[in-house]
């Protein structure tokens, strides 16, 4: 089994993780990726882009 670990960036009041091939997987496939982030609360009419 192999684990990735995520790349973890500030996007301005939030973080996102997001899974990306690294050495030694250099691909997982053709533009597969993996992105977490929240929970987090929006007020009422606004959100994310």
């Amino acid at each position: 089994m192999l684990i990735l670990n995520p790349h973890a960036r500030d996007l301005g009041g939030f973080t996102v993780q997001r899974l990306l091939p690294a050495f030694p997987t250099k691909m997982i496939g053709p533009f597969i990726f993996f992105d977490h982030f929240g929970p987090i609360a929006f007020a009422p009419g606004e959100g994310a882009d």
